[in-house]
């Protein structure tokens, strides 16, 4: 659909062009009843330029909605009743991070800012920053009886982007913490991907979806 448009509009702008060009030849002539035709034409054709710019806007901005990163490839492997051995690995980083997590389900919690709409259409995706890993008990007077195994994700050697975005507002539209979580099985893998609007997370082999079809409700 986009190429349609990007080709149209391409189209009409070079005709837009031509047609204004002749209208100004046509007035200098003298010739006011063929510089109006023109000129009629050229408003024609100006309105179809901007019906498909705005048009190519809203597909833009849908697409920019839609897009997906990818975060992070976890995987999981059962130690026991309740405890597993996590593997995360970070996208594009080398470093893989191994923890012991205890529970029914992991959580991943992270900072995330959104851009303006206008940066947003242009490209500037949302940005964040992984904070905890945990684990979580299912059920709710385990969970309260039980202290969760937490694990520190943020990289203080890292650039941290959020404290240079304070210093330079413009473009930023929210900042908050999302969390996304699924339960924990055996072999079981997941990606972890960010959209413009936070966390979410996809099964990402066999293991994972079975886990994921037999979560207890």
């Amino acid at each position: 659909m986009m190429p349609v448009l990007i080709l149209s509009a391409s189209a009409l702008v070079i005709l837009l062009l031509f047609t204004s060009v002749r209208c100004i030849h046509q007035l200098r002539r003298g010739s006011l009843l063929a510089a109006s035709r023109s000129g009629v034409i050229s408003l024609v054709i100006l309105s179809l330029v901007t019906v498909a710019v705005l048009a190519g806007m809203n597909i833009l901005t849908y697409q920019r909605l839609r897009f997906e990163q990818s975060v992070a490839l976890l995987s999981f492997k059962q130690l026991g009743p309740q405890s597993y051995q996590a593997m995360v690995q970070a996208t594009g980083r080398q470093l893989a991070y191994a923890f012991p997590v205890s529970g029914d389900e992991w959580q991943m919690d992270a900072r995330v800012v959104i851009w303006k709409p206008l940066a947003n259409l242009f490209g500037l995706d949302a940005l964040f920053r992984l904070e905890r890993f945990s684990g979580r008990y299912h059920d709710v007077t385990q969970a309260r009886s039980q202290l969760p195994t937490v694990h520190d994700m943020h990289d203080k050697e890292q650039v941290d982007f959020i404290a240079l975005l304070k210093r330079f507002p413009a473009g930023v539209d929210v900042q908050f913490g999302s969390s996304a979580y699924m339960p924990m099985a055996d072999n079981a893998r997941y990606e972890l991907r960010l959209t413009q609007t936070g966390l979410i997370v996809r099964p990402d082999n066999l293991a994972a979806h079975k886990a994921v079809d037999h979560w207890a409700p």
